[in-house]
């Protein structure tokens, strides 16, 4: 192979692997190279002791050992509230939190919701328009944002959480108000409709709706 050939083949390695070309040469790698090599060691790493982990009798029973202790925490958790669950509970349940297993499964039984219910803001302007808000659901990744939004919801409408109506009313107030449109009367009200039982249709009964809530905006012309 004469010169020029060497050079070919040198610049092709190059091309091909350049972490190889600059690691032969002691130059610095480029830090998107660095970042992945150091990703793909650390992850052989981690690869590395858990195989070493399941090989061994002990890492087995180990691992063993977690599943059922896992196991039985959830199904301690699941069982009907009673004398026993709630002293096995005492001990299941920091665990449970520590995981992320804490789930309260009381909503579905025995006695699951037997209504659709919203919540809803209707403002009216100083120009005699009005507008009607409504709590956000979003698709995908946005509705663990609006989650917090729903929890609110079911609680504002509460005639035991009056005392949230005055702030979230002049939440609204001042979330919509807008130049040359100011609010000057927010209402809140509860809107819902019985679930039929299954096979029946439509699924769900006639609306009703509930203003519980009217707040006049202070200052406002």
């Amino acid at each position: 192979m004469d010169r020029t050939e060497g050079v070919m083949v040198e610049e092709a390695v190059a091309v091909v692997d350049p972490a190889c070309t600059a690691r032969t040469a002691g130059a610095k790698l480029p830090a998107p190279v660095e970042r992945e090599l150091g990703s793909e060691s650390g992850a052989g790493l981690v690869r590395g002791v858990q195989e070493r982990i399941e090989a061994s009798a002990v890492g087995r029973a180990m691992i063993s050992f977690g599943l059922i202790v896992t196991l039985a925490a959830i199904l301690v958790a699941c069982l009907p509230d009673s004398v026993i669950k709630s002293s096995l509970l005492v001990r299941a349940q920091p665990y449970l939190t520590a995981v992320g297993l804490g789930e309260d499964w009381g909503v579905f039984a025995p006695n699951p919701r037997t209504a659709v219910i919203y919540g809803t803001g209707h403002i009216q302007y100083s120009d005699g328009t009005s507008s009607v808000w409504s709590f956000p659901v979003r698709r995908g990744l946005m509705a663990y944002s609006d989650y917090r939004w729903q929890k609110f919801e079911e609680h504002v409408r509460l005639d035991d959480n009056h005392g949230l109506w005055q702030p979230f009313a002049q939440y609204l107030a001042d979330h919509e108000s807008t130049p040359g449109r100011t609010p000057v009367q927010v209402s809140l009200m509860r809107r819902w409709a019985d679930i039929k039982p299954p096979g029946v249709t439509p699924g769900l009964g006639p609306w009703s709706q509930y203003v519980y809530y009217v707040m006049p905006v202070r200052g406002a012309k």
